[in-house]
């Protein structure tokens, strides 16, 4: 499973740093839901303490609890590559597409 699905890029300045968000759409196997919590609550810790992350908002789909949205910002789309990288490279992300239905589909945006 790839990381992402779609990535399309823009940033904007806030106080003169080159800022993005990105927004990663997970859909989970049904049976995979309660430890896909337990990951979520990981990033929501730990996430911040990456170097360029200002910091992540995680949703889940009140419609249906399989789905999750991550909003992360970052202090650019290289230090957010650099995370994924790493991500990658551990082996935590094998863990995390264990727990997918399909790839994650994930944008950079900009705040207009």
């Amino acid at each position: 499973m790839s990381m992402f699905l779609s990535v399309s890029s823009s940033s904007y300045l806030i106080a003169g740093e080159k800022m993005m968000n990105v927004i990663i759409t997970f859909d989970v196997k049904n049976d995979k839901v309660k430890s896909f919590l337990d990951i979520m609550d990981d990033v929501k810790e730990n996430l911040v303490k990456v170097d360029g992350c200002e910091g992540v908002d995680i949703y889940n789909d009140v419609d249906d609890d399989s789905v999750f949205t991550l909003v992360e910002t970052w202090k650019s789309r290289e230090q957010h590559s650099s995370h994924i990288s790493k991500v990658v490279e551990s082996g935590d992300w094998d863990v995390i597409a264990s727990h997918l239905e399909r790839d994650p589909v994930s944008s950079y945006f900009k705040k207009i």
